[in-house]
């Protein structure tokens, strides 16, 4: 698989003329894309993140012992670990993140770290590097908070866009597709260090592995839900519940009939693109993506150098998105 196959099949290959009308006729009224250029863009499919949503849809969550955290840390104690643990391979970027977070001017204040009680609907109060760059961390006091800075912090730290001609902002390619596979592969590989550590227990990391697998996965059933969507719409059926029954009713596939029933039952993600007039198909790639490469970089053993490659590549403005692909061919070949 060649980086522009990846970058092309990994969305929706459309020409122009076919791009427009399915903006205007998946669900019979305007639903924002916001693909790669029109220009750029081929009749295909949704091949390689259809493949690679499957197989994370298919990863077994990890047993835990119990769901409750062994001990409670103090936000000051999270953010040191995290220094800690930065410093531990990059002494450069540990100052950067300690730099970001310690910005004591309030007009141009970057991190917002406020206490998750009494702000416990996550909808509203999100872990989240927004679009103007600003950080905004929950933090809970438990061990959760050490995975939730890192996680978040790697956004901001690299942070890299380009500024179009009408001022606007866009992120490069390379951030676009790999921006959520450096912080969910920085996860595992701080979350090992604090168990080495004896930090945190291995319950505790297998506590937020299983969180992270499970919001993966449900990523993974959009992604396959409107994948078969826009193909029901490409082959001139209207998107409505019954053709998506008598679509069903044809699917070979095991995990996919189980998708597609569990989806039958309430139509769940369908009314939600009726509702929102969007779809969200490119950010939920974003988590499979980083899901299934956090799970590759773990099975090839890769090292500590080979996250700080792709997570300088992810930051680098300047990044060529084809070598990016090349450097994880053997990650990515296997789908």
């Amino acid at each position: 698989m060649n980086a522009t196959d990846f970058i092309k099949d990994s969305i929706l290959k459309l020409n122009s003329e076919s791009f427009r009308e399915l903006e205007r006729q998946l669900i019979g009224e305007y639903i924002s894309f916001t693909f790669l250029d029109e220009d750029e863009i081929n009749i295909n499919n949704l091949s390689e993140i259809s493949q690679m949503s499957e197989a994370v849809f298919k990863m077994q969550e990890t047993n835990t012992i119990t769901n409750m955290w062994s001990k409670r840390i103090g936000i000051n104690e999270s953010i040191n670990y995290v220094y800690e643990f930065i410093n531990s391979f990059d002494s450069y970027m540990a100052n950067q993140f300690m730099n970001i977070i310690h910005q004591n001017n309030e007009r141009n204040k970057t991190v917002t770290i406020l206490q998750r009680e009494g702000r416990e609907d996550e909808r509203q109060y999100r872990n989240e590097v927004d679009e103007k760059g600003n950080v905004y961390i929950y933090y809970e006091n438990t061990p959760n908070d050490i995975f939730t800075i890192f996680h978040e912090m790697l956004h901001k730290m690299n942070e890299a866009y380009i500024i179009e001609k009408d001022g606007n902002k866009s992120e490069n390619y390379t951030r676009d597709y790999f921006g959520e596979a450096t912080s969910i592969i920085g996860e595992s590989l701080i979350g090992k260090w604090l168990v080495d550590n004896e930090i945190i227990t291995k319950n505790d990391y297998d506590i937020r592995m299983k969180k992270r697998l499970i919001g993966s996965k449900e990523n993974a059933r959009d992604v396959l839900i409107e994948a078969e969507l826009i193909k029901m719409k490409l082959s001139g059926l209207e998107i409505n519940e019954q053709n998506l029954l008598q679509v069903i009713k044809n699917v070979k596939n095991p995990t996919l009939l189980q998708i597609f029933n569990d989806e039958s039952r309430d139509f769940r993600r369908m009314n939600s693109i009726k509702k929102s007039k969007s779809l969200n198909i490119r950010k939920s790639q974003r988590y499979v993506i980083g899901q299934y490469l956090s799970y590759r970089f773990e099975k090839r053993h890769r090292t500590i150098e080979d996250f700080k490659k792709l997570n300088y590549e992810v930051g680098n403005i300047n990044a060529n998105i084809n070598q990016v692909v090349d450097q994880l061919r053997d990650d990515l070949k296997e789908l």
